[in-house]
């Protein structure tokens, strides 16, 4: 078995355990402003989107007058969202992000918040994102980046990966010779690594 199977199949393991209390306690180390993620993706009445790791659903209430696709691994997870209120309409599926059943152009637009940074293969993630969504379509991406010449980060990250919560990346050099563009850099929460990154799909 590969190490990216390897580590998918413990990323499993570690967020059926998590799905158990992350509304509770887990959630309480990355909280942000989910509202305001959702308004930076400027989404219209009638809309189709997509989130990737979707998890307990915590965003869901967020959404209103659009169709929301929320994915992710777990059932564990996805069995708390099927629990959350919307004003959208919300349809939950269990899906892998990296090979997702969707066809091309499905999209209007993509949020994935803290879920680049736990998968084993973030570029193809990207790339997937960029199939399943129209052309010029926009993508909000949430997470925790690296900073250069910033040791701290590099020496916490095997902890963060043994806990699940995965490994911090360069930006550039995820949407290097993708489809994705930057729109816009945004610093969001208390941590200073953490970027609220507006993308367009230049295809």
């Amino acid at each position: 078995m590969g190490i990216k199977y390897k580590m998918k199949n413990y990323i499993l393991f570690i967020y059926k355990i998590w799905a158990k209390v992350y509304d509770n306690y887990i959630d309480k180390l990355f909280s942000f402003n989910r509202k305001k993620v959702i308004e930076f993706a400027d989404i219209k009445k009638g809309q189709k989107v997509l989130e990737v790791g979707v998890g307990t659903g915590l965003n869901l209430p967020y959404y209103s007058n659009c169709t929301v696709y929320g994915i992710d691994f777990s059932k564990e997870m996805l069995n708390k969202a099927k629990l959350k209120k919307s004003n959208a309409k919300i349809i939950l599926k269990k899906m892998d992000a990296n090979s997702m059943d969707f066809k091309e152009n499905s999209f209007d637009r993509a949020i994935t918040t803290y879920v680049l940074r736990v998968s084993p293969n973030p570029k193809k993630i990207l790339k997937e994102l960029s199939r399943v969504c129209k052309p010029n379509s926009k993508l909000i991406v949430l997470d925790q980046f690296l900073i250069k010449n910033n040791l701290f980060l590099y020496l916490f990250q095997p902890i963060k990966i043994l806990l699940g919560w995965g490994k911090e990346y360069y930006i550039k050099e995820l949407i290097k010779n993708s489809n994705w563009k930057i729109i816009k850099i945004i610093p969001f929460g208390k941590m200073k690594n953490t970027k609220l990154i507006i993308l367009k799909n230049d295809k």
